[in-house]
């Protein structure tokens, strides 16, 4: 009997204590949902992303700020700007920490050039930008092109020493033919405004005056004509009488004599 008592009020006591276990519970329940129903105040969180906004927008006018007042200054001439892209970079010949001498790098691109040179005389008349006409007549090649660059110095890219390069940029799709090929070079430095009266450079001369004259032949009879000289290319020369009407085309002009 005493044991039945026992054991009712242990089950008693447990059942106390689960029933305060279930209200707690009870309780808890009652506070989430309260809090989960209630509007969520985001002021603060709402601050907090607008001060940190601001601190990034001061970071950023610090970093430039600072970034402009201490920057790497390079001289002018060791900035390269190249015309066209892509280009290939073939080799780098300079090392990090070591002093920049002579070529830093060698880069090509897949443009044709072609490479001539001038003689001391031709480098003094020719300029980039200048047009150059292309021809080789096994080949049936003619194409127009532009002089890219003249060497200052004589001797550079493999020329002869007493030479100056010579770059030409050949225009056209028919360029590619030029691969490997030998052409023919053609820069007009200067031409006429039209049509010229002209005689072979050789029938020129000068008389005692020190002006220029030709010899004309008429009627078996020989004259000389004072002229000014022009251009020359082709070994003709561009000439203009002094006196009007003394030379006109087809005129026969002497370039030497025979002794008898």
């Amino acid at each position: 009997m005493a044991i039945d008592v026992r054991s009712a009020a242990d089950e008693l006591r447990r059942a106390g204590q689960a029933v305060r276990t279930a209200r707690l519970q009870a309780r808890l329940a009652r506070e989430r949902v309260r809090l989960l129903s209630k509007p969520t105040d985001t002021r603060a969180m709402r601050a907090i992303a607008v001060a940190a906004a601001q601190e990034e927008r001061r970071t950023r006018a610090e970093v430039q700020r600072l970034a402009s007042g201490n920057r790497v200054q390079v001289p002018a001439n060791e900035v390269l700007f190249f015309p066209t892209l892509p280009l290939r970079i073939d080799a780098v010949k300079a090392k990090r920490g070591s002093a920049v001498s002579g070529a830093v790098m060698s880069v090509t691109n897949s443009r044709l050039a072609i490479d001539s040179s001038l003689t001391v005389s031709d480098a003094k008349l020719v300029h980039a930008g200048d047009p150059v006409a292309i021809e080789d007549q096994d080949l049936g090649i003619k194409l127009h092109g532009t002089v890219g660059r003249v060497a200052d110095t004589p001797g550079t890219n493999h020329v002869d020493p007493s030479r100056f390069y010579l770059a030409v940029t050949p225009q056209g799709t028919g360029s590619v033919s030029l691969v490997g090929a030998s052409v023919k070079l053609t820069v007009a430095v200067k031409s006429t405004k039209g049509a010229v009266l002209t005689v072979p450079v050789s029938a020129l001369s000068l008389g005692g005056n020190g002006n220029a004259r030709v010899q004309v032949s008429r009627q078996r009879r020989t004259s000389f004509v004072q002229v000014v000289p022009g251009l020359a290319a082709n070994g003709v020369a561009e000439v203009r009488p002094i006196v009007k009407g003394q030379l006109a085309p087809g005129d026969l002009v002497v370039v030497g004599t025979r002794g008898r």
